[in-house]
Order: C-alpha cells, then structure tokens, then sequence
C-alpha cells in the first residue's frame, strides 16, 4: 500500500513557487548586472507602514508606492475574510522555519511546543515589536522593520539601512529559535503576524479604528500613538486573555462530535503543535488553515474545512 500523505499539496507548491521566484530574483544580477532587484517591492507590512506615514504625515515610507498599499490591504482584507493563510502559504520566513523544523523531526528533534501561562506571558512581545515599528516608521516615513527583518537582510545581503547586530540576533531566533521552540519567531516576535492577529480581531480593531478617524474628523488632535497603542493593546490582550479572535470567518477547521474518535492524529500533524481535536471549531490564533490535520483524519467528515449554512468538504484543491 502507497504510504499516506498529510500534507497539502496545494500550500506546499506555493511555497515552492515563493521561495523559487526569490532565488531567481537573487541570482538574475549575477548575470546582469543591470537588473536591480527592489525587495522592498513586495512587502504588503511595508505597505500598511507606508499607509500609516502617509495619513499621518503625507509622505509614502522609502520606496513604497500605491502597488504595496494595495498589496496591504489586500492582505488585511484576506485575513479578515479567510483566515492567516499568508502566514502558512506565502511568507518565505514562515516556510523556512516549517521546512527547518520538518528536518529537524526527521533527524530525532521535536521542538518544544510552549504551553500554559509561559505560551501566554510570552505573546504580547511582538504587539510591542509592532508597537515600536509602526510608531518609529510613521512618524519618521522610514520602515523601521528594515532595522532588524530577518527576510530584507537576507535578501539584500545585509544593505545599509539594516542593523547588522539586530538583524544577526532576528535571524538566529527566526530560525535557529524556532526549531528549538516552535514557531518561535511567528509566535512570539514577528510584527506581521501581531498586525494579521488585529485584523483577525476586527469586530474590536475597525471600532477602535472608526472611533479615532472619528475624534480626528472633530478636530482633536489626538496623535497617531494612541491609536497604534489601543490597536496593539487590544490584540495583546484578546489573544493572551480570551486566546481567539472576536470575528465571524467561516473558514475555520470544524471538528464533528458524532464522527470524531479523538484519536488525535489530527494533533499529532498540525505544524503548529495545535490540540486540534479539543476544539468544536479550530479558533486557536496559530491556525495557518494549512490542511495537514484534515488530510491526516481518517474518520471521513469529522473534520472537515468550513461550516457555513451546513456542513462542507473541504474542497480538493485545498487538501490536495
């Protein structure tokens, strides 16, 4: 008998893609030496940034433009709508440490995953990493992120606007961290999954976002800080208290009760080290919608992709 697979193939042939069209694009100057590559071109966090310092003061952070804005937005839409799948799909950094951490398995080593009050005390760090980066970049129209991004010093060979200590120090717990713990740096630091975390959030973060635009409009000068510091507080605080979003995004794994057995190999395969099978629908904010728990579950429909006026399959395409 064919042995299994449990993972999707879907996600990992865009992965694939992501990280092939990156190489190439570092390996065209070596052959022409005209072809100038702008890696800050395709960063939809620098986009938001840039978003920020332009309402804030009139100008687009660096080299950004209305591409990366769009790119953005795109992203805080999609996430609003179905779920953090840039974080499971496209970014590089994210594929890398999952691959890292799928070698490290086969060679003996599981990462520890944190649970409990430790798991809990050590998310709200990267809504302060996002803090400190939105802030410094919108009052100054510069991306702050640059300083220390583990993908930009890596793909532009360490260029002028990186920290090279702060960047090395990123790089280190990015991903030799995140073997050792999982998803350290996803978990735990990384600024653009703080700022998927408050769009996830949205029933609570487009109030406070309505309400400042609001204050504003009337005249008050009430500078950009207190909205960066309610947004991220709010994300902090909702995902180390309550542990999940307030949303409506169908598009959560849903697990069915007269057909689950709790076998949990479900648990067993999640990339993120989520107890899928304690869940009625999987809310937990690590949840990429990667598909490896659906594909592994060997009781047809008690785990299936969305629940949405019924119960559906998770499509073919998306479980692969």
């Amino acid at each position: 008998m064919a042995k299994r697979s449990y993972e999707n193939r879907l996600k990992q042939a865009i992965q694939l893609t992501i990280l092939g069209v990156i190489l190439i694009l570092l390996l065209i100057p070596i052959f022409n030496k005209d072809f100038l590559v702008d890696f800050e071109a395709y960063c939809p966090f620098g986009g938001i940034m840039a978003l920020g310092s332009k309402s804030w003061l009139g100008s687009l952070s660096c080299q950004m433009s209305e591409t990366q804005i769009f790119m953005g937005l795109a992203l805080i839409v999609g996430v609003i709508f179905f779920g953090k799948l840039f974080c499971g799909y496209i970014c590089p950094i994210g594929t890398v440490i999952e691959w890292l951490q799928k070698g490290a398995k086969k060679l003996g080593f599981t990462p520890v995953t944190l649970r409990g009050w430790l798991d809990l005390a050590l998310r709200p760090l990267k809504y302060v990493l996002l803090y400190i980066t939105a802030y410094y970049t919108i009052i100054s129209s510069e991306l702050f992120c640059k300083n220390f991004d583990p993908y930009y010093a890596l793909v532009t060979g360490f260029d002028s606007d990186v920290n090279f200590w702060w960047a090395i120090i990123a790089i280190f717990i990015a991903f030799f961290g995140s073997v050792i713990i999982r998803f350290f740096w996803c978990k735990y630091l990384c600024p653009l999954a703080a700022l998927s975390n408050i769009a996830a959030n949205a029933f609570i973060s487009i109030p406070i976002l309505a309400i400042y635009l609001l204050i504003r409009w009337a005249g008050y000068d009430l500078h950009v800080a207190w909205l960066i510091g309610a947004l991220t507080l709010s994300g902090a605080l909702t995902e180390s208290l309550r542990f999940k979003f307030y949303n409506k995004n169908p598009f959560k794994i849903t697990i069915h009760e007269p057909q689950c057995t709790h076998c949990k190999l479900c648990d067993l395969k999640c990339p993120q080290g989520i107890e899928v099978n304690t869940y009625e629908k999987v809310d937990h904010p690590d949840c990429t919608l990667c598909m490896d728990c659906v594909k592994s579950c060997p009781k047809e429909g008690s785990l299936t992709f969305w629940k949405f006026k019924g119960t559906w399959q998770a499509p073919a395409i998306l479980v692969g």
